[in-house]
């Protein structure tokens, strides 16, 4: 499961048991695609998952190269729509049961479950009897659960990280526009669609060292919960074997456990070739079943087998099924596609091709998929620098704007609990001892990390704000536009972020006065420097020079070691102190110069602020030689 991304994989989990959901018809999705052959495209042997670059001199296929066609899998079977649902539906539940049991880290697996459940069925799937059985799933999936404040700490770690990643390969929001293009759409796949929630590498970050012990306590489920696991999975598989005899379902198009069994195996196999190997020779047991494609596509896309992956698309569209609101998993593929595309298909046809993928890239996507969805806009920035269409320009805009709209509740949230003090998790009576010990860990963890809290930055909607404004300048948007995102970002003129020089950026009428050096109390010494917490963010950079007639040294090894909090409704009054162990030893002399180099968070678009002091000489009590640190700017 280490592949898949957590949106993506979690809303196939609908699936664990709205079993009684295959007996009602489900509409059609709106278009069925012509498919190629994809079970048969030969891939390139290859042992390594490596995905290949893209560069300009990449060999481009035609696009009307005439491709061995397959029918639409079911077609031949004249099965209508609702046994077409049905037998997706039961494939789903089969499938996923054993891919929650196959997870490495299976309770992560499990907590979109719940409310993919609750959020992503499709309502005109769902009868009475559905519900019933709906409901009896959730009681049995919330035993499992994690504590709610880990699910929310583990889902800000993993989107902190994913905006990080993003950032990493996307260091000019607008790269895509210039002549010489400073990063590709490939470098995206990777925090797109390959960054796993199940994986604990998408957790380890420097921001979380302090906490990830607590947050990894406890993945794995334990025999007890295992059992219950499989008990569904026996109670589905057996309700599987009713609907196929009592509705006249195709059997060879029911996959049995022997067949589940195999394909998880596959999706964890890690030689590309071999995965591919396995899939297509399997491909007629394997054809009425969706992830199949899907994950045929990723394969080829992964291998460089471009025109395998866009007719393993196009396969999977054939299907034309609908048992969830949204196909997560579908979209979650799209990014693949798209860059898949750039080697299939050319010029005029490349974008009408691309554009349609958007279409359906964002159509089954949730507002709180942001990574996509920015995925997205850079697409349309790409598709503008290849036709000059502002259309794109403009579409792009839209949907970071969307993004940012959905980000800044968020955001807002966590200034207002750093504002005020710790809440902790009261124990009810009841409470089992290892839920106990939990929360009890909870609550010491809190407490903890408010010693060296700083005022909160999602870093995700800062990568959107990046590219609001960026495209906001190039589309040279009117002033009514202005005030509408000054408004949506900032609730009576008050900062949305509650750094000074971060939130400055993001705005294009500022009515806050723009922070000076000069007027910012700070203390200095050797020893330590302490700054307000209105200037500093979690990933603050400090660099100390220590300047003289001889010489010049650089001290960049500040750490942050306390947060003293005065008044609790003065962030300003909140000092963030920090320490350098090679500055401690450094011997200062009369007559040095210190310039201290304060950027609020490192990467962003935030301004730097300087300080500088100069050192005197004094004596203690007239006799003891010493010296004192002067502030001169």
């Amino acid at each position: 499961m280490g592949r898949r991304n957590r949106k993506s994989v979690f809303c196939l989990l609908l699936a664990l048991l709205m079993t009684t959901s295959v007996l009602t018809g489900c509409s059609k999705d709106d278009s069925v695609s012509t498919v190629s052959n994809a079970a048969n495209a030969t891939a390139a042997p290859t042992a390594t998952a490596t995905i290949k670059p893209i560069s300009e001199d990449t060999e481009v296929s035609a696009v009307n190269e005439p491709q061995e066609s397959t029918a639409d899998p079911y077609a031949a079977t004249n099965l209508t729509d609702e046994q077409r649902n049905s037998i997706c539906m039961l494939n789903f539940l089969t499938v996923l049961t054993q891919e929650i049991s196959a997870s490495t880290n299976s309770r992560l697996f499990l907590e979109d479950a719940y409310s993919s459940l609750i959020n992503n069925t499709y309502p005109n799937a769902v009868d009475e009897d559905t519900l019933y059985q709906l409901n009896d799933i959730l009681d049995a999936l919330e035993t499992f659960r994690m504590l709610e404040v880990k699910r929310e700490r583990l889902d800000y770690v993993y989107e902190q990280n994913k905006a990080q990643a993003l950032r990493d390969a996307i260091p000019n929001p607008l790269g895509l526009m210039s002549a010489v293009k400073s990063f590709n759409l490939a470098g995206l796949i990777t925090s797109v669609v390959y960054m796993a929630a199940d994986s604990a590498t998408s957790y380890a970050s420097s921001s979380a060292q302090a906490d990830l012990q607590y947050l990894q306590d406890g993945w794995d489920l334990t025999d007890e919960e295992q059992a219950t696991l499989h008990n569904l999975r026996t109670n589905a598989f057996s309700y599987m074997v009713t609907m196929v005899n009592a509705y006249d379902l195709p059997g060879d198009l029911a996959l049995n456990e022997d067949y589940v069994a195999d394909f998880v195996a596959w999706e964890n196999e890690t030689n590309i070739v071999r995965r591919i190997q396995l899939l297509e020779a399997n491909s007629k047991t394997y054809a009425g079943f969706g992830p199949y494609w899907l994950l045929l596509a990723n394969s080829y896309f992964q291998n460089g087998d471009y025109k395998g992956c866009i007719a393993a698309i196009e396969s999977y569209e054939a299907l034309s099924t609908r048992i969830f609101r949204k196909d997560y998993e579908f979209a979650q593929t799209l990014p693949v596609a798209i860059i898949a595309a750039e080697h299939v298909f050319r010029n005029a046809d490349y974008i009408a091709e691309v554009a349609r993928y958007l279409d359906l890239m964002l159509a089954n996507t949730a507002n709180d998929d942001w990574a996509l969805r920015y995925f997205a806009a850079q697409t349309y920035i790409d598709l503008y620098n290849r036709s000059d269409s502002v259309e794109y320009l403009n579409k792009a805009y839209e949907v970071v704007l969307n993004n940012v709209t959905h980000l800044v509740r968020e955001q807002l949230s966590m200034n207002e609990a750093f504002m005020q003090d710790v809440k902790t998790i009261s124990i009810p009576k009841g409470t089992s001892d290892a839920r106990k010990k939990e929360i009890e860990q909870y609550n010491k963890l809190l407490q903890e990390e408010r010693k060296t809290a700083t005022a909160p930055v999602s870093d995700a909607l800062v990568l959107n704000c990046d590219l609001l404004f960026a495209l906001a300048e190039t589309l040279d948007i009117s002033e009514a536009e202005q005030q509408k995102v000054d408004s949506i970002l900032h609730d009576d003129g008050a900062r949305l972020f509650l750094v000074a020089p971060l939130d400055d950026v993001y705005w294009f009428n500022n009515p806050c006065e723009q922070a000076s050096s000069e007027n910012i109390e700070i203390a200095f010494t050797k020893d330590a420097f302490s700054i307000p917490a209105a200037y500093v963010t979690a990933d603050a950079t400090l660099a100390v020079t220590v300047a003289n007639s001889e010489s010049e040294q650089v001290f960049a090894d500040w750490t942050l070691t306390k947060v003293e909090r005065k008044d609790k409704n003065d962030l300003n009054s909140f000092m963030v102190t920090y320490t350098s162990p090679t500055m401690k030893k450094c011997e200062l002399t009369e007559g040095d110069t210190i310039i201290i180099e304060v950027v609020p968070k490192a990467g962003g678009q935030a301004y730097t602020l300087s300080f500088e002091y100069s050192i005197d000489g004094k004596k203690t009590l007239g006799i003891i030689p010493g010296i004192e640190y002067v502030r001169t700017k």
